[in-house]
């Protein structure tokens, strides 16, 4: 019953498409058309952890997600054609199904610590979460929803084996392993349950000094393994493509000095724990504008948040033994949202509702531990403020499942919670365009600038829409924001001060503005040429590969766009210069073999055939 209630508020997600992140990571084509490399088509099982989630796309993206990624390629690979979209529902489904599933090991890792009505409590209060609509209706989400089933499943094995003969234990502590390794190929936080796994274990009354073999084989191999293919997975395809990027709008914390983005992240994690508690002003964009970055650790945001987090902590610790589900409670909100929370390090988002699918475990048990620890009395007090809490969060689940419909319907619903959202307003000024309505989508570009007046990419699509007179001033502006990151946003910054200055008939300037757009990011522009080949559109390809390539280190990825546009020139006409590449790099095969084959391919096919006689 509670795994049907599970899946039954969410289940109007099945009419939606692909919304928000979905199209530049689960569709087989991206927003602007092109395949999407590594879900278009189904890749040899091993190419999933050897690369990042995008690989293949312009983005540089150190997401390290194989098994993710593999299973939107294999729904793609058995129900997309087209563009990809008849295969949305598909995805929506095998989002349900998963999340019934955690909705399932919740009640069962609970009912082994607590009974059958505490574990029947706990699974309520999980599956009908609002914080879970987010992950639940994004497809991109499932990336939560596996790396909780995976690393629960892998939990309880490993809490089996030591209840099992000795001639089954080494079995289920391996499975217990695999599904380790697993949980961490879904997202990279999952790491957290290698913690989480002993103490669970603890709680059922396994003794510490029993787990030190097990923890071995069934935690320490799988993480070190998975970090070792994720080390490898930086180095060779995320490092050769430049420094990692992260947009002001997502993460206003990512650039800061490590005082103050800890200072601002502490009273963002007591929030969460707010919104864990009463789930409120859900959306799928933060960002800029929606909380305060704060100056230094004597702000009082800070210290307040920071005594509350660590008077739980220190609570947790102390009821360890004599109360274990208050304890592991702590342990679950802290340990799976401390990771996440730009405290330790920054990340790419400054907070989602996504991020929180797995820490909503630590309602689930301290609701258990008051079903098992209270009086009949204070049960039934309890069960009152349950019951309406679950019938709220069943109606926002729903009501939100319906806002992911599709993008305009989305931002629509996110704006009214989150109207100080910097990037709701411009992606809705956005999709305002995309409907052809120009004043609408000026409208919301300029109520960005005032929450924040400096915001570079409400500055420049502000006068992407404006007249030559009144755009220059206003890219200017962005170009000497503080809050500009050159080689993301910076970049499109100068490519259209560079048009400006070509619309107006000034070339010194409008090159002078592509000099610095290609300083800004390369490696973006040599992938945006790549893309222009596989479009077809060779003599746009030609010019921007031969304009960046000659400025780029040489590396396997860039050899790999030479001969792009070795490719390119042949299909231009340039046959000498095309031949000139390939040879060059035909006489680098012993360092870089893997290119031998396509320069072979380019020399071959620029060869003039003899005359038959």
């Amino acid at each position: 019953m509670v795994v049907l209630l599970s899946i039954g508020v969410f289940t109007p997600t099945l009419i939606n498409g692909f919304t928000y992140d979905d199209p530049h990571y689960a569709r087989t084509t991206t927003p602007t058309g092109d395949s999407n490399p590594m879900v278009a088509e189904l890749q040899p099982f091993g190419d999933y952890w050897r690369k990042p989630m995008n690989w293949g796309l312009p983005t540089n993206c150190r997401g390290f997600r194989p098994m993710t990624v593999y299973s939107f390629a294999l729904v793609n690979h058995l129900f997309a054609s087209g563009n990809g979209d008849d295969a949305a529902w598909t995805h929506h489904l095998l989002n349900l199904v998963l999340h019934g599933l955690a909705t399932l090991l919740v009640v069962l890792l609970v009912r082994r610590l607590a009974g059958d009505l505490p574990g029947i409590l706990a699974g309520a209060v999980f599956g009908v979460h609002a914080l879970h609509s987010g992950p639940v209706a994004a497809i991109v989400g499932r990336a939560e929803l596996l790396a909780f089933a995976f690393g629960a499943s892998a939990m309880l094995l490993y809490t089996r084996s030591f209840a099992s003969p000795r001639s089954t234990r080494s079995y289920l502590l391996l499975i217990a392993g695999v599904l380790l390794l697993m949980a961490l190929g879904s997202k990279e936080s999952a790491v957290a349950w290698a913690v989480f796994m002993p103490l669970y274990a603890v709680a059922r009354g396994v003794q510490p000094r029993v787990q030190v073999w097990p923890l071995l084989v069934a935690i320490a191999v799988p993480v070190v393994a998975f970090l070792l293919l994720r080390h490898h997975m930086m180095v060779t395809y995320v490092a050769p493509k430049g420094p990692f990027w992260v947009e002001y709008d997502a993460n206003p914390l990512y650039y800061l000095p490590p005082s103050q983005r800890v200072a601002s992240a502490v009273p963002i994690l007591a929030y969460g724990l707010g919104t864990v508690v009463l789930p409120h002003n859900l959306s799928s964009n933060y960002g800029d504008g929606v909380f305060t970055v704060v100056e230094g650790m004597l702000d009082w945001r800070f210290l307040g948040s920071a005594v509350l987090l660590i008077g739980i902590v220190l609570g947790g610790l102390r009821v360890r033994r004599s109360h274990p589900l208050l304890f592991l409670a702590v342990a679950a909100f802290f340990g799976f949202g401390f990771i996440t929370s730009n405290i330790p390090f920054p990340i790419e988002t400054i907070f989602g509702d996504r991020l929180f699918y797995t820490p909503v475990l630590a309602l689930s048990l301290f609701v258990a531990w008051i079903a098992r620890s209270s009086s009949r009395r204070t049960f039934g007090l309890a069960l009152c403020v349950l019951v309406p809490w679950l019938c709220w969060n069943a109606a926002l689940s729903v009501h939100r499942s319906f806002a992911w419909y599709d993008n305009t319907t989305l931002n629509t619903a996110d704006l009214l919670n989150q109207p100080n959202s910097v990037g709701l307003h411009v992606d809705m000024g956005n999709l305002n365009l995309w409907n052809f309505d120009a004043e609408g989508g000026k409208v919301e570009f300029e109520a960005a600038l005032r929450i924040n007046p400096q915001s570079p990419r409400a500055l420049r699509f502000l006068a992407e829409n404006s007249s030559d007179d009144e755009a220059e001033p206003l890219l200017r502006r962005a170009l000497s924001s503080p809050h500009l990151v050159q080689g993301t946003e910076g970049r499109r910054v100068h490519w259209a001060l560079a048009n400006l200055h070509k619309r107006a008939g000034r070339p010194r300037e409008a090159r002078e503005a592509e000099a610095a757009a290609l300083a800004c990011n390369p490696y973006f522009t040599m992938y945006e040429g790549v893309l222009l080949h596989r479009r077809g559109d060779y003599p746009a390809a030609t010019e921007v590969l031969g304009r960046v390539l000659p400025g780029i280190r040489e590396q396997l990825l860039v050899v790999e766009s030479w001969l792009v546009y070795a490719d390119c020139l042949v299909k231009t006409g340039h046959i000498g210069q095309a031949r000139t590449i390939a040879n060059r790099y035909r006489s680098l095969a012993g360092k870089y073999p893997e290119v031998l084959r396509e320069c072979n391919r380019i020399l071959g096919a620029t060869t003039p055939s003899k005359p038959i006689r």
